[in-house]
C-alpha cells in the first residue's frame, strides 16, 4: 500500500523537503490491539455497536523531530487508539 504525504510549502522551504514523501519507513507494518465494546440490539433489524481499540505496539519508529530551530529534540511514541460507533442492519435472520 502507498504511504505518501504531501508537505506544505512552508515546510518545503524551511526544512528543504520534497513536495511529497514516502513515509512507509517511519511506521511499522504490524500492529496489535486490545478491543473492548458491545452491541445493543434495538430491534430485529437494527443494532448499535460501540467499540474501543487500544494499540499495544508502538507503530511509529523512533523519529527525532527538531521542534525549536535545532535546540530541542523530542522522540514521539505513536500508538493506535480507535473509538468506533456503528449502526448495523440485518438483512436476514
Amino acid at each position: 500500500m502507498s504511504a505518501k504525504i504531501k508537505n506544505d510549502e512552508t515546510a518545503q522551504k524551511v526544512y528543504g523537503i520534497p513536495e511529497t514523501e514516502d513515509v512507509k519507513d517511519y511506521y511499522s507494518t504490524v500492529d496489535l490491539g486490545l478491543n473492548a465494546g458491545g452491541t445493543y440490539k434495538i430491534n430485529d433489524k437494527f443494532s448499535l455497536q460501540l467499540f474501543y481499540q487500544l494499540g499495544l505496539l508502538k507503530i511509529g519508529r523512533d523519529q527525532v523531530y527538531d521542534l525549536s530551530g535545532g535546540t530541542t529534540e523530542e522522540t514521539f511514541d505513536i500508538k493506535n487508539r480507535v473509538l468506533r460507533l456503528s449502526l448495523a442492519y440485518t438483512f436476514k435472520q
